[in-house]
């Protein structure tokens, strides 16, 4: 259904780890050109 409604949908999911706390966090954004580090960054100020 949803295929239909969106056509197809392109995403990439990135790994960031917290050292600090020694904590891995998986991210999924539909952005292809922003660098990992950026991604992460911007789930970190949500």
């Amino acid at each position: 259904a949803g295929r239909e409604a969106c056509g197809e949908l392109q995403f990439r999911v990135v790994q960031w780890h917290d050292t600090d706390n020694d904590r891995w966090f998986n991210f999924l954004t539909n952005d292809m050109d922003l660098k990992p580090e950026q991604i992460a960054a911007l789930y970190k100020e949500r």
